[in-house]
């Protein structure tokens, strides 16, 4: 099966850079579902296409080679300044703190054996343990100069917004 052009999409959907909302041509009518995990899908031709995707092919003519980060963390912003074409690598370094985190920061946790904070990164898939803190804080601002280090975005960490 042939893989969707920009040419037969802009010949069924109008999209808007500004709000990242797709319109049907015909019509004017909005489109997209939500995922269960929170993105938009829209059928085109048939077949059903992740929104972020569906943007990227409309502004810059090709599907993206590998993933589309949502920079704000919010799933369904699909505003073409919202969205970069990154690899697995950089994408997992602008990742939303996870609801089961307890620390409320990424890679900050409670070492109850030791009785005081840990602090480690995630960089190339090796752990890099940063210190253990008698302060929560401390653990944290490690971890903060953790993320500057190794390049991890300026949202990493933070709370997702969908």
């Amino acid at each position: 099966m042939n893989e969707l052009t920009q040419e037969q999409l802009k010949s069924h959907l109008v999209y808007c850079k500004d709000s990242g909302l797709f319109h049907r041509v015909d019509n004017g009518s909005k489109l997209g579902c939500l995922s269960s995990k929170g993105y938009l899908k829209i059928t085109v031709l048939r077949k059903n296409y992740m929104a972020h995707r569906l943007a990227w092919l409309y502004v810059h003519g090709c599907m993206p080679k590998d993933q589309i980060d949502h920079i704000n963390h919010d799933k369904a912003d699909n505003k073409i300044s919202n969205l970069r074409e990154v690899s697995n690598q950089e994408n997992l370094k602008n990742q939303s703190v996870r609801s089961t985190n307890t620390s409320g920061f990424i890679g900050v946790y409670w070492d109850k054996k030791q009785e005081k904070w840990s602090s480690q990164v995630m960089v190339d898939a090796k752990c890099i343990f940063l210190g253990r803190f008698k302060k929560k804080q401390d653990a944290i601002k490690a971890r903060k100069k953790a993320n500057i280090k190794y390049g991890f975005h300026k949202n990493h960490g933070e709370k997702t917004k969908s």
